[in-house]
């Protein structure tokens, strides 16, 4: 700007009026075409120059995104995402086991019974119950001096005299697996041997093989003997001949 008054003043000076006017219009033509070449310049210079600087910015944020914490996610709770437990399996869970079905002959049938509470209640199949009274058959002897004509070489506890009240049912009791008593009938020699001592339910046990020899015959029969109370009101538990 300076430039253009000193021009000025030495146009005046030097120049006509008519002169001077057509020198100062070119002058001011030429300023204001410098003017706006150079703003024309400048925004172009910013316009680029705010490129860059967006594309730095954009370079510079991707440092700071990877450097940022992770955000953090709630732990879950333990047993979430699990199934709901099935409504009673807690109690099902709790619930004794079912008695066995089967075991050493003789096995019970009614064992798991709520009303079963001493070993004289346990009962039996029929076809154990025809098991021991083919046994008993085997063992009947015709004599003349017997009540009705006829005796049983199967009534071990009479051969053997345990006729007190219990002392058949504790000495089978005292018998050790392996162990017997042997007895000599009218026509007949019988034999009860502990071959087991397994419990049945929550009683304690032993399985007995009953055996009688008539002759060249041999009839066998299972048997069992159980530690409990004979009745309700019984004091003691003892030994008692179950089947």
């Amino acid at each position: 700007m300076k430039r253009i008054v000193i021009l000025t003043t030495v146009a005046m000076a030097v120049a006509p009026a008519a002169q001077a006017q057509s020198f100062l219009e070119g002058l001011a033509r030429r300023a204001v075409e410098g003017a706006a070449d150079r703003a024309a310049s400048a925004l172009e210079r910013s316009l680029t120059g705010g490129g860059e600087s967006d594309a730095g910015r954009s370079g510079d944020a991707a440092p700071e995104e990877a450097d940022a914490p992770a955000v953090m996610r709630p732990r879950a709770r333990s047993g979430a995402g699990q199934p709901a437990a099935r409504p009673g399996a807690a109690e099902e869970a709790a619930a004794p086991a079912a008695a066995p079905s089967t075991g050493p002959s003789p096995w019970p049938n009614n064992l798991g019974s709520a009303r079963v509470r001493r070993p004289g209640q346990l009962t039996f199949d029929a076809s154990l119950e025809a098991e021991k009274t083919a046994f008993r058959e085997f063992g009947m002897v015709s004599c003349d001096d017997c009540e009705g004509g006829y005796s049983f070489d199967t009534a071990a506890k009479l051969f053997l005299n345990l006729r007190d009240m219990w002392a058949f049912d504790t000495a089978l009791g005292a018998l050790e697996v392996g162990q017997s008593l042997t007895w000599r009938g009218r026509a007949s020699t019988g034999r009860i041997t502990v071959v087991d001592a397994a419990p049945v339910g929550s009683f304690q046990c032993k399985q007995l093989r009953w055996e009688l020899t008539r002759g060249q015959q041999t009839a066998t029969r299972p048997g069992l003997v159980c530690l409990g109370k004979s009745n309700p009101d019984a004091d003691n538990e003892r030994w008692l001949e179950v089947f």
